[in-house]
């Protein structure tokens, strides 16, 4: 396994500096926990392109999949010799972007990523990007749509230029995080072309290759002057080195020394089938692991460039041949790779390195070699600090699903050998760091599991299908569960899916009703009244308004037994389409009846004056003013509600203004004016928050208008005032307890009541009649609403116990809220 690092200037020294936090990510529904252990460690680093073999797939908008060298698969490649060719037909702009996008086959975070250019740049430098965003997502929605939401910015670049053909520019991360799939975003290229050409995009990670004790042997150590090998009368060609194959001049074909620009010396003039003997490389007592090779590696001037090293003798099987994967898109710019020798040896050896790279046109070379360097030692710090953080995750298996936990434990397993195996190669280091991380990062609580599956469920139950204290529950229960992030600890998710089963458990539905007028005058004289019978299914209460048209002539209360009677003040003559309109109640949904035709016989001859039609001794229109019986909304109030609160309305007849007074037998409920609403006027009280509890009946309307009062027939309804309770007490017990053993039980309580109203009081826990637990409403508030109660071992006895948690309000509530009580019943074993 090698890896490379380039030193570019994109890169700062301060880079160098590994620094990684691995922590574990939580995905879905919710977003999402996480398992929280964390491991840093800071070392020299270098850049690797192995991430670059996770990629698992590539697309595009313009994948130019017709062509064999210039789709969009060769972006991926690693091959500066193909490229992506896209050809939009239109400049790349924010609105209209060219994209590709990798899929991963795990999640990963990139440190780094490197754009190359294409091998003829330099002819069409219009064709190269300008403007781009790196972009990353863990969503699988991703990988076919280049706007979805879950889309997050890495890195974002603007007026970059390439220099040549093949040129490569490493770009750092300022925030690594890991993602499954990564899109790059052209918005703009470099000139008016619409046509868009990039060799490579590469992804890179920081990895770790120092603190092996070593031994360094320059490549120009051959020869202690500059100048060509075969010049120095001390070495001998054929015995010392070899010059390559090539069809370069002799100073360009031959090996030699020099100084590179930075001040240090280099081997250059490296060609395919070139060698160096380096005598006597003592490694005394210690022995070679892995080598590290430090090399310029020019794009335009090298291509499938490796380096064998030979132990006395080139005849020997190499121990190692290593990879010399491009460097840059000219010279100048150096990289390393570490790789395993295939076999290890010690003390004092004729090393042989053997040079080797394809010649293509004008790439011709190997590269310019700096040292190759035997490393005695496989630097473990990384995966021992991971090892060790991830141990602290053990005694929590119960919280993960079983097989993703045996994997982890599995990797953990495999780690932990190989940080105590002594002939641990670096690739086996780099393997089982790979697969801890990757088994960690995809452990995810059970809860989580849990409460994405609940939030689906919630969100299947539509409002008009249950009542409006079911609808609120959810949606209270629903909005903890969608606060939860990756900081929420196990305990917030427990919580919020015990709430979210409880709302959801204890939904109560709303039915359908059928509404039907049973009977109904077919004919009526001008000056009388009609009184409809309306029938409502089973169970329903509320109200019952006969309408004509948009306009309500007259309401009645539903009794106990479906049944209710209007009656409908006089009509003018003629035929009237009437039908009747159920409002529904909390469980029951209103309904709508058939129509019925009611025939107002022609209005009689006015004895009196005709003149004046509002005289009062008029027998034909006598100006009487008349209140409708109180129609009532609800038939439960609950004492100290903020909404939800009964109403009682009259309609007012013969008068415009005045005031309206409800009574419950000779209890004055209220007062309220008269309004207009619509073409009828009205007179509607909210039942105060605060009337007594009990049942009010025998009601009426009392109108006082223009100095004249009138008293309404009594409704046939009637409501009652209850007391508020807890909205939620539970007890949650284990299924079975051990003989003589302690337990323990969780006791929840909600700090609201029922009527919305802040609870205070007093919640007991006994074991049977034995009082073993005091709580205040707010000590439980305190611990999120749920608290644990340990059960002492002496209770634990018998064939089963029975916990049982009451609440008992406060003196200064009792007289409007009532107290409850939650059980569960514990089985107890030998």
């Amino acid at each position: 396994m090698s890896q490379i690092r380039r030193e570019s200037r994109d890169i700062p020294t301060s880079r160098r500096i590994l620094s990684k936090t691995l922590a574990f990510l939580v995905t879905g529904a919710l977003a999402a926990a996480s398992a929280g252990a964390a491991a840093t460690s800071a070392s020299a680093a270098t850049l690797s392109d192995a991430v670059q073999g996770t990629v698992t797939g590539v697309t595009s908008n313009f994948g130019n999949t017709g062509h064999a060298t210039e789709n969009i698969n060769s972006l991926a490649d690693r091959n500066p010799a193909t490229k992506w060719y896209a050809t939009p037909g239109g400049n790349p702009s924010v609105e209209n972007p060219i994209y590709a996008i990798y899929t991963l086959s795990a999640p990963v975070a990139i440190d780094a990523y490197r754009i190359t250019a294409a091998g003829d740049s330099a002819s069409f430098p219009v064709r190269d990007p300008k403007n781009w965003t790196i972009l990353g997502s863990n969503s699988a929605a991703a990988a076919a749509d280049a706007n979805d939401a879950s889309w997050q910015v890495v890195d974002t670049r603007a007026n970059q230029t390439f220099a040549a053909n093949y040129f490569a520019r490493d770009y750092t991360v300022s925030a690594p995080q890991s993602y499954s799939y990564y899109q790059l975003r052209v918005t703009e290229k470099q000139g008016t072309s619409s046509n868009l050409q990039i060799a490579d995009w590469t992804l890179l990670q920081l990895v770790d290759d120092s603190g092996a004790v070593s031994k360094k042997i320059e490549f120009d150590s051959i020869s202690a002057n500059n100048g060509l090998l075969n010049a120095n009368a001390s070495l001998v060609s054929g015995v010392d080195y070899l010059n390559g194959t090539g069809g370069l001049t002799e100073a360009n074909n031959y090996l030699k020394t020099e100084t590179h620009s930075s001040g240090t010396r280099q081997l250059a003039g490296v060609t395919n089938g070139a060698w160096v003997r380096y005598p006597s490389v003592d490694l005394g007592t210690h022995q070679a692991l892995a080598v590290k090779v430090r090399y310029d590696a020019a794009a335009d001037r090298v291509f499938n460039a490796s380096i064998s090293i030979h132990v006395d003798s080139l005849a020997n099987t190499p121990v190692v041949t290593v990879p010399l994967p491009n460097t840059g898109a000219s010279w100048g710019t150096y990289g390393t790779v570490i790789a395993d020798l295939t076999t290890r040896f010690t003390g004092s050896h004729d090393l042989y390195v053997v040079f080797n790279a394809t010649t293509e046109g004008t790439r011709q070379y190997v590269g310019n070699l700096d040292y190759f360097e035997l490393l005695y030692t496989i630097d473990k710090q990384e995966l021992g600090a991971v090892v060790t953080q991830y141990q602290a995750l053990l005694p929590d298996a119960a919280l993960y699903p079983a097989d993703d936990f045996q994997a982890f434990e599995n990797a953990l397993t495999a780690a932990s050998a190989v940080l105590a195996d002594d002939e641990a190669s670096y690739a086996d280091v780099s393997a089982a760091l790979a697969v801890l991380n990757q088994a960690g990062s995809a452990l995810q609580w059970i809860v989580i599991g849990e409460v994405s599956a609940l939030v689906t469920l919630a969100n299947g139950v539509s409002q008009s299908s249950v009542t409006a204290a079911s609808w609120t529950a959810l949606q209270t229960a629903l909005s903890s569960a969608y606060a939860l992030t990756s900081a929420s600890s196990h305990a917030d998710y427990v919580q919020a899916r015990d709430a979210l089963q409880s709302a959801y458990d204890n939904r109560v539905a709303v039915v359908d009703t059928t509404t039907t007028i049973t009977s109904a005058p077919e004919t009526i004289a001008w000056d009388a009244s009609a009184t409809v019978s309306v029938s409502v299914s089973a169970g329903a209460t509320g109200t019952v308004n006969i309408l004509e048209g948009a306009t309500t002539l007259a309401s009645a209360t539903v009794g106990e037994d479906g049944n209710a009677q209007a009656v409908i003040p006089a009509l003018t003559s003629g035929s009237h389409t009437v039908f009747a309109y159920y409002l529904g109640d909390e469980t029951h949904k209103s309904s709508t009846s058939a129509a019925v035709t009611i025939v107002v016989g022609e209005k009689p001859a006015d004895p009196t004056d005709p003149t004046d039609p509002t005289d009062p001794t008029d027998p034909v229109n006598p100006v009487v003013p008349t209140v409708t019986a109180p129609v009532i909304s609800s038939s439960i109030q609950v004492f100290g509600a903020t909404t939800g609160r009964v109403t009682l309305s009259a309609s007012v007849t013969g008068a415009t203004s005045g005031t309206v007074t409800f009574r419950s037998g000779t209890t004055v409920l209220g007062t309220a004016p008269v309004v207009k609403q619509g073409s009828t006027h009205w007179a509607t009280l909210v039942v105060p928050a605060t009337l007594k509890v009990g049942t009010y009946g025998a009601l009426t309307a009392t109108l006082s208008a223009d100095g004249k009062t009138v008293t309404s027939a009594t409704a046939a309804g009637s409501f009652k005032v209850v007391k508020a309770k807890l909205a939620t007490l539970k007890v949650k017990a284990p299924k079975k307890a051990k003989k003589g053993k302690k337990t323990s039980v969780k006791v929840s309580a909600s700090k609201l009541l029922t009527s919305k109203a802040a609870a205070s009081g007093k919640v007991v826990v006994y074991v049977g009649k034995k009082k073993v637990k005091t709580l205040t409403v707010a000590q439980i508030a305190k611990k999120r609403g749920t608290v644990k109660v340990t059960i002492a071992k002496k209770y634990v006895k018998g064939r089963s116990l029975t916990v049982k948690a009451t609440f008992t309000p406060a003196a200064a509530a009792k007289a409007g809220v009532e107290s409850s009580s939650a059980t569960a019943k514990i089985a107890v074993k030998k």
